[in-house]
């Protein structure tokens, strides 16, 4: 007799329970990736946008962190005119020369900058109340330990030369993301013959805004041995936006804060600025006009107006357009 046809078995319950598992399961493999694909974007794009901005701006973080150059000399002319008629004019240097590389496969630079090479980085014991010329200039090798995609190690000892003042500087690096934000960590370590130890911790985040903008938020803490007591440290906060206007000029607006933290934590300073930035020939000459209000503890926080104008020329390397 003929076998009976046979049947497909019914889908049971469990059978259903599984399909909508795997469903589940490869909808959100398919999620992740979708999201890793476009987080990995916008890090690329976060990451060209903070590098083109840092670039045309000079900023100090390009010189210590994104520059690929291996040689260049900057030569910087600033004016800084105050009220009261006070005018500081002062030239200011930076050298970069990569040597050859150790049998270890060390990249070692010799570099010969101005102590207070960019007002970015400076404190409220440097910014606007000391004059431009009493900086001394150092000279040191910069040995890269170690450099990856994220970290980056480095020693340098120097000296400064005016104050015939020895030191030795370990600096580590990280970089990183925090959604749709761009995180940079820098631990600096000192020691300086006059000053004794010392320590510089710095964070910050870069976030676009539109398609030409970039957020900075910026937090550091610095101390050393001889200038600050027990505990204390000088801490500051930075929020600042750089902004293309077009491939030559740029413009970027600041507000900080500086301070200390010992015997109890006070202001000292505050400040706001705006920078407007132009390639005023072939991607190595730029002019810059910048105003500042600062509003110190000193002067009871009262405004304190100056305006800065500094002409900056690059040998041996260019600035990104905008």
């Amino acid at each position: 007799m003929p076998k009976p046809a046979s049947r497909e078995a019914e889908p049971t319950e469990q059978d259903d329970v599984d399909r909508a598992l795997w469903e589940q399961v490869f909808g959100l493999v398919g999620k992740t990736f979708e999201t890793t694909l476009r987080h990995a974007g916008l890090s690329r794009s976060l990451e060209a946008m903070s590098l083109r901005l840092d670039s045309f701006f000079g900023s100090e973080q390009f010189y210590e962190e994104d520059c690929s150059t291996d040689s260049y000399a900057s030569l910087k002319l600033s004016s800084r005119y105050a009220e009261g008629g006070e005018i500081d004019i002062e030239p200011r240097l930076r050298l970069r020369i990569d040597l050859p590389r150790t049998e270890r496969q060390f990249k070692v630079r010799f570099e010969l900058e101005d102590d207070e090479y960019d007002d970015e980085e400076l404190g409220s014991r440097a910014a606007g109340t000391d004059h431009l010329d009493d900086n001394d200039v150092s000279a040191s090798l910069n040995f890269l330990l170690q450099e990856t995609r994220h970290w980056k190690v480095s020693l340098s000892p120097g000296l400064r030369i005016r104050e015939v003042d020895p030191y030795t500087k370990l600096r580590l690096r990280r970089n990183g993301t925090l959604g749709d934000w761009g995180t940079r960590f820098v631990q600096s370590f000192e020691w300086y013959e006059s000053t004794g130890f010392g320590s510089k911790s710095t964070f910050a985040v870069d976030r676009e805004v539109g398609r030409k903008s970039l957020l900075r938020l910026t937090s550091q803490a610095y101390r050393n041995e001889e200038e600050f007591q027990h505990n204390d440290f000088e801490v500051s906060q930075r929020i600042r936006l750089l902004r293309a206007l077009s491939p030559a000029v740029g413009l970027s607006t600041e507000v900080g804060v500086y301070g200390h933290t010992e015997p109890h934590w006070r202001h000292d300073r505050y400040f706001t600025n705006v920078r407007w930035r132009r390639d005023v020939h072939k991607g190595y000459v730029f002019f810059e006009v910048k105003p500042q209000l600062d509003f110190r503890h000193a002067d009871d926080f009262a405004a304190e107006a100056s305006l800065t104008l500094t002409l900056e020329v690059l040998y041996g390397a260019n600035y990104r357009s905008l």
